[in-house]
């Protein structure tokens, strides 16, 4: 078995070295492209691509990548967390990965993150063009013409997939298995989700307990590593679907200039979301919980609030449906003013406890004891800095505090 271990593991370095030696030879000619590609699996062009498919092109479409990356991007950073592989430079020295992927290659390589999200998203959108394509084949030439250019499209999607799947080996920053098993992952995610959303369809009451087990499958994973960000994301996409479902019912229908509206504004705010709710969340919280908030709520925007917000300007919605959407409106508006008060009051509790840690730590200091059972806990991480007394350091370690 130590044989066999160790056979694998020369081959895949063996792979790598390969690539590298190819990329010395051309001089790194390909380099900035497959940068460009390997870019295409990150955040910000996934969830647009996401987002825009769902607000304007197809939502079952949109829904099906929603699911999928939920499910994939949070079970990937838990076996991250669980397999701790390191990066293929860190177990071979001779591997040298291009320079300018290393920055976004973070934490562990096994299994591959952008593997997971590019399965998730590009390779779900290349599957429901193939399939919706399946689907428009009909006998007269229109349907027919139109059924060719959805497979086409779905193959040119798959094609971009397999390019973002090499480029993480090309560049050095992940093995063959993590690319392999982040993609035999993503295909097990897909066909529980086609199967799963169409069981729904079939029994539209279901939705409710599906997103419950969708939300526990997000939030299992937590009970052994610790707050995922892509757990906050994962279960705000399966909320934000259910609240889609029951309460907004949003259309993609609308001429190009509707929809290139819709798809611009909601993208710019998606963005602005994305980009500034974690550092102001960062203020009142630790970073490990501002993350999976900020992407909680960044997925729930996408998914509904913001369907919410254009179908009601666009005059969507029948008298019912404004009924539903104004409950969901101040259901919204309600959840908004609780978080800001919850913030206040701990950004105020915080104000206090470090105003007390500044007295009751330097007075510790100056007077040579400490008083343990009265200090906060985290108060002396955040002045610890200033105050670093091994004595005290050592205390507050063993007692859990520090």
């Amino acid at each position: 078995m130590l044989w066999r271990e160790s056979e694998r593991d020369t081959m895949d370095l063996t792979y790598l070295l390969l690539l590298q030696n190819l990329r010395e030879v051309f001089g790194g000619v390909f380099d900035s492209y497959m940068l460009e590609i390997t870019a295409m699996a990150e955040s910000v062009p996934t969830f647009l691509l996401l987002a825009g498919i769902y607000w304007c092109v197809d939502k079952r479409t949109g829904q099906h990548m929603g699911w999928n990356t939920a499910l994939a991007c949070t079970w990937s950073q838990f076996l991250k967390a669980v397999c701790k592989i390191e990066r293929p430079w860190v177990r071979d020295e001779r591997i040298h990965p291009v320079e300018a992927a290393v920055p976004a290659a973070t934490g562990y390589s096994f299994p591959s993150g952008h593997t997971a999200r590019a399965v998730a998203t590009w390779g779900t959108a290349g599957s429901c063009a193939w399939k919706n394509g399946n689907r428009h084949d009909g006998q007269d030439p229109k349907s027919r013409r139109q059924s060719q250019n959805l497979k086409w499209l779905g193959v040119l999607l798959w094609i971009l997939t397999a390019l973002i799947l090499f480029s993480r080996n090309y560049l050095g920053v992940h093995t063959p298995q993590d690319v392999g098993m982040a993609l035999l992952f993503g295909l097990g995610f897909m066909w529980v989700v086609e199967r799963l959303l169409g069981w729904v369809e079939q029994h539209p009451r279901a939705d409710l307990p599906v997103c419950a087990a969708g939300c526990l499958f997000c939030f299992l994973p937590m009970l052994r590593v610790g707050c995922i960000p892509n757990a906050g994301a994962g279960m705000g996409l399966v909320i934000g679907w259910l609240v889609e479902r029951r309460l907004v019912q949003f259309e993609t229908s609308g001429t190009i200039e509707q929809r290139s509206v819709r798809f611009l504004a909601g993208g710019a705010l998606a963005l602005f979301l994305l980009k500034t709710s974690s550092p102001v969340l960062g203020l009142v919280m630790e970073g490990k919980y501002a993350g999976f908030f900020a992407m909680f709520f960044f997925t729930f925007f996408v998914m509904a609030v913001y369907p919410y917000c254009f179908s009601r300007l666009e005059g969507q919605h029948t008298q019912e449906g404004r009924r539903k959407a104004g409950k969901l409106g101040a259901g919204a508006a309600g959840i908004f003013l609780s978080a800001v008060l919850v913030f206040s009051a701990v950004w105020a509790q915080r104000g206090q406890a470090g105003e007390y840690a500044q007295n009751s730590v330097g007075g510790y200091l100056r007077n040579g004891g400490a008083d343990t059972d009265y200090c906060p806990q985290g108060v002396f991480r955040r002045v610890s800095g200033k105050y670093n007394d091994g004595f005290f350091r050592g205390a507050y370690s063993r007692r859990g505090l520090y």
